[in-house]
């Protein structure tokens, strides 16, 4: 009762403060209280959205897919940072605002090109989402076999694949946020973590030169993590295992690197990721 009071009292002192600011602490301090024994996420999720209707914003959804992010965020608010989770609320809440606008656009007419779009682009977005999902699944096989038998730990973390309005916007030159694919985390004892987060962007223009006879596509992009602090992670153009941009044509991943198009089997792909990984973790002349 004493954190909750707490909690109250703080409410109360900064009820002027930013209202998407308020939603985001009093979910996650409610969350790192944990008052009830069961209900917890549901009461916060409810209270997140009580401060952003009383602002005026839209309520927004904690979807079933954002749960590893969601968690995540909610384990650093934990420790202290709230910027994953502040930076979470903030994306679903421009989603929200999103759905108003397609909302409002239905009902004005309904966008029959539009639907056929959507249907012919979800086999090409099953394929992405496939190539992805194996891609990881050979890194993770590459990462097992190089470091058997070695103190070296790693894991890998998969988030939900890409929608298919997501994917479209990416085709059409369009970002799109929180389009993460997968995490990678390598620890070595003495040596620094290696990290790195593979998220879905725009196709560049050498790489849509490379594929100008075939239709748009979206591409991997690599992030490190950011020593600001917020946003979490930040672009790596410099330390892009693999490539700096990569993408999948008939079978093949083709990656940008060093301003060259090559061209790699799925295998061949994660080789060259791990290779390019365990070289930063380690000097080449040690391994």
């Amino acid at each position: 009762m004493t954190q909750m009071e707490q909690w109250e009292a703080w409410s109360i002192a900064h009820r002027t403060a930013p209202p998407v600011l308020r939603s985001a602490v009093l979910h996650a301090w409610f969350e790192h209280i944990h008052p009830f024994v069961d209900g917890n996420g549901r009461t916060g999720r409810a209270i997140t959205n009580l401060e952003l209707i009383r602002a005026g914003y839209p309520p927004i959804i904690i979807r079933r897919r954002d749960r590893e992010i969601y968690l995540d965020a909610l384990g650093r608010a934990d420790e202290g940072d709230l910027a994953a989770f502040l930076e979470l609320v903030i994306s679903r809440l421009e989603d929200a605002l999103r759905d108003l606008e397609r909302a409002a656009a239905r009902k004005q007419g309904y966008d029959l090109e539009r639907e056929k779009l959507v249907r012919a682009q979800s086999n090409r977005l099953a394929v992405w989402n496939a190539g992805v999902h194996l891609l990881l699944s050979n890194i993770q096989l590459e990462l097992a076999d190089r470091f058997r038998d070695s103190p070296v730990e790693w894991e890998c973390r998969e988030f939900d694949q890409l929608t298919v309005e997501n994917f479209i916007a990416l085709c059409e030159g369009r970002t799109v946020r929180e389009s993460w694919a997968f995490t990678i985390h390598i620890r070595a004892p003495g040596m620094p973590v290696v990290e790195r987060l593979a998220w879905a962007g725009v196709c560049g223009p050498e790489l849509r030169e490379t594929l100008r006879n075939q239709p748009g596509r979206p591409v991997l992009m690599w992030s490190i993590p950011n020593p600001a602090g917020f946003p979490r992670w930040m672009r790596a153009d410099t330390a892009s295992p693999g490539g700096v941009q990569l993408t999948i044509a008939n079978d093949r991943w083709i990656a940008l690197s060093e301003g060259r198009v090559q061209q790699y089997s799925p295998t061949e792909m994660s080789q060259r990721i791990v290779q390019e990984l365990a070289a930063t973790l380690i000097p080449p002349d040690t391994l």
